[in-house]
């Protein structure tokens, strides 16, 4: 499907995604890395304390309506931040 220059598909987001290691105080200890997904226009952000999670997150995301998956706005409230 062709699109007229200058336009945006109706369902066009922009997302910052954040990740940070968490863990390895010491020499040998595993590390564990976290990541936070952060709507662009920042009405809201999304921790997540794995990738299995965030990717689960954007599968569902990209399935339903925003409407359905966070009751509004695409987003959920933070629960981790970096």
């Amino acid at each position: 499907m062709l699109r007229e220059a200058g336009k945006r598909p109706s369902r066009y987001h922009v997302f910052v995604l954040s990740l940070w290691e968490e863990g390895a105080a010491f020499a040998g200890e595993g590390v564990n890395w976290r990541f936070s997904l952060e709507q662009a226009q920042g009405v809201g952000r999304k921790g997540f304390s794995s990738l299995q999670e965030l990717m689960a997150y954007l599968d569902a995301w990209t399935h339903e309506p925003p409407d359905q998956v966070s009751g509004g706005q695409g987003h959920h409230a933070d629960t981790a931040a970096p």
